[in-house]
This record gives structure tokens, sequence and C-alpha cells, in this order.
């Protein structure tokens, strides 16, 4: 046997859930999972809530490609709410993902489909 056999995979989740209460009211956390039939691809997306209701975009500034959150892994909002990417400063509305200021404008945060079942949210693929 060589040792490839006798290595056992990695288990990768395909999704995550959480429930309502882990995602802060005018906040947002980041998570990851993977996906892909091969669970090879990471996917990082950054969960939103506003007036309790729930947001996902892809935590991936359009206009810089890197993630939203600052080094610490925390996210930047401005009085009003909105994120603030830590990277160039661009700002995306919470409830549309719209970056109306700094650079980048124009260019939105992309959707990230998810499910809400009773007080749970399911983000990525269940089988």
């Amino acid at each position: 046997m060589n040792e490839a056999q006798d290595t056992p995979s990695l288990i990768k989740p395909r999704f995550k859930k959480l429930h309502i209460d882990e995602i802060p009211e005018g906040g947002a956390i980041g998570v990851e999972f993977w996906r892909g039939e091969q669970c090879d691809e990471l996917v990082r997306v950054i969960i939103c809530k506003e007036e309790s209701k729930v947001y996902a975009w892809v935590n991936r500034c359009p206009h810089a490609g890197w993630p939203l959150e600052n080094i610490d892994g925390n996210f930047l909002f401005t009085e009003a709410g909105d994120i603030i990417c830590s990277g160039h400063g661009a700002v995306f509305g919470v409830t549309d993902g719209r970056c109306w200021g700094g650079p980048g404008r124009g260019l939105p945060l992309s959707a990230f489909p998810f499910r809400q079942v009773g007080d749970n949210i399911v983000i990525g693929e269940v089988d």
C-alpha cells in the first residue's frame, strides 16, 4: 500500500449553520467553508444583520480582491452601519452591497445565497 492510501482524507465542511443570535445586530461575522464537487474551493462569506434581517455577501472587495475585515478579523462599519473595506476604505451598503464611497464606487459586493430555517442560517451546500 502506498502512503497516499494510508492517509485518511480530511473532511471539509460544505456548509455552515449558524444561529441568528451568533450574528451581532448591526454587525457582521465572517465564515469560511469548502465547496465544489471535491470540496476544493474555500469560500469566505460575510454575514450581516440589520434590523433582525440577515444578508450574506462574498467576503471579497470587488475593487481590490481581498477580504473586507481588518488584520484582527473584525469588520469595520460607518456610523450609519455600512461596511468599510479595511484595505482602501471603500464603503458598501449592508442591505444592497452597493459601493457608494471610496475606490471601487459602483462595484457592488456579490450576494451569497443562504437559507433561513427558523432561527438558523444555512450557508452553502447541504445534501
